[in-house]
């Protein structure tokens, strides 16, 4: 499994998608890891496959339930969506278990902004200025 990762991988630094997708399922057939799945999730999320992004990265938080990215992940696949109270709740999952990653901070402010909480997303966009001083 792990070679057709690494293969995977590589094909998706160089934009192969397709390629790519194929190389992540054999992995996962091989040996169903969260990281693969998220990545496959990734490649459907780079091809508008929302569903079967969605799919994956639930597949990676059942396998890792404290996985950042997987919710992050979850949250641009519902601001694809149109659904941005979604979108936040994704991204504030997220930064509960990673606070350190800065660019969610701005994803989440975006998200409650088009959701009409202007309030809690200046208080994001604070939380965001504050830690990239």
């Amino acid at each position: 499994g792990v070679a057709y990762n690494i293969l995977g991988i590589s094909q998706l630094a160089l934009g192969k998608l397709n390629q790519a997708k194929l190389s992540f399922r054999r992995s996962l057939e091989l040996s169903p890891e969260p990281e693969v799945h998220l990545a496959l999730g990734s490649v459907y999320f780079e091809t508008n496959q929302l569903s079967l992004a969605e799919i994956e990265l639930d597949k990676a938080i059942s396998l890792r339930p404290l996985m950042a990215e997987a919710f992050r992940m979850k949250g641009r696949i519902a601001m694809a969506q149109g659904n941005a109270r979604k979108a936040a709740v994704g991204f504030e999952r997220s930064l509960q278990i990673n606070p350190g990653h800065i660019a969610t901070y701005a994803l989440i402010a975006e998200a409650l902004k088009i959701s009409g909480d202007s309030k809690e997303a200046q208080r994001f966009r604070e939380l965001e200025r504050r830690l990239t001083q």
